[in-house]
């Protein structure tokens, strides 16, 4: 049977390596000391700063960071003019479709709203609001039966 061999029976010894002087790592600072002979600062080395001739400028945004206040008054259009048609030739019906009374009146609601005594300014302009709103579709409706009106048969 073979015998297995001892780890330290193959290794030269080691009194050659300790005999030899070791030599000391090298240090930033003991670098510096050299060079501060030639006028170099104490203390760690500085990092090079980048040049900005390399680094392209961002735009600032001045115009677009700044949030807009909205107003809730619908803006007046201004001075709308005349709508052309491409080929020049004139609408034979100019203008919104006539709407009978009778009509409109079936779409629009039973009771109008009547002005509170003390309303404050801001719930009697949502009222006027609502009812321009409320005048305006039941128009609409009346336009839509109009169009869309169905034969009996």
């Amino acid at each position: 049977m073979e015998t297995v061999p001892k780890p330290g029976s193959n290794v030269p010894p080691k009194k050659d390596r300790l005999q030899a002087k070791k030599k000391k790592p090298r240090r930033y600072w003991e670098q510096e000391t050299t060079g501060t002979a030639a006028g170099a600062s104490p203390g760690p080395p500085h990092k090079r700063k980048r040049s900005r001739e390399l680094r392209p400028q961002k735009p600032k945004r001045n115009d677009t960071s700044k949030k807009f206040r909205i107003s809730k008054k619908p803006r007046e259009l201004k001075s709308p003019g005349p709508q052309r048609t491409f080929s020049g030739a004139q609408d034979p019906f100019a203008g919104p479709a006539p709407v009978s009374v009778e009509v409109v009146r079936k779409y629009c609601r039973i009771d109008k709203s009547k002005e509170l005594p003390h309303a404050k300014t801001k719930t009697r302009s949502r009222l006027a609001v609502a009812e321009a709103q409320e005048e305006e579709t039941s128009v609409r409706a009346a336009r839509s039966e109009l169009l869309l009106a169905e034969e009996p048969g």
